[in-house]
């Protein structure tokens, strides 16, 4: 019994040092990304202000994925105070990319994918079932 209660502890004591690890490089990865995608608008800003060929779009979509960085971080958050939490993060990561993807589509005058039309109609009604 006792070698049990190790062998059990041993494991819980496993998994949190790997969701800290991965934790650790996903707030990394994200404030990488997060540094390059300001960098980038900045740098087109000043290209548009100084009369560049710089499509404004570019620069929304960049403004787009600082909100999906944030959304991303957010669900990890959540997912640490509530494990149970970490796929409705994700899902709501996954609705906010397509929401971006869907406007940046608008924006440039493009088709939206069938893709993220189904995920946004099948988003959409599962939450209206869940309040009902």
């Amino acid at each position: 019994m006792v070698v049990r209660r190790r062998a059990v502890h041993y494991l819980i004591l496993c998994y949190r040092i790997l969701v800290a690890v991965i934790d650790i490089v996903i707030v990394a990865v994200v404030a990488a990304l997060t540094a390059m995608t300001i960098y980038q608008i900045l740098v087109d800003l000043i290209g548009l202000y100084a009369g560049g060929e710089i499509q404004p779009t570019i620069i929304l979509s960049n403004a787009f994925l600082l909100i999906v960085y944030a959304e991303i971080i957010r669900s990890m958050v959540i997912a640490r105070r509530r494990p149970e939490m970490y796929l409705i993060g994700i899902a709501e990561a996954g609705f906010v990319i397509s929401v971006k993807e869907i406007i940046t589509s608008i924006v440039v005058g493009g088709n939206i994918p069938a893709s993220h039309a189904n995920y946004i109609s099948f988003s959409l009604s599962s939450s209206t079932m869940d309040t009902v």
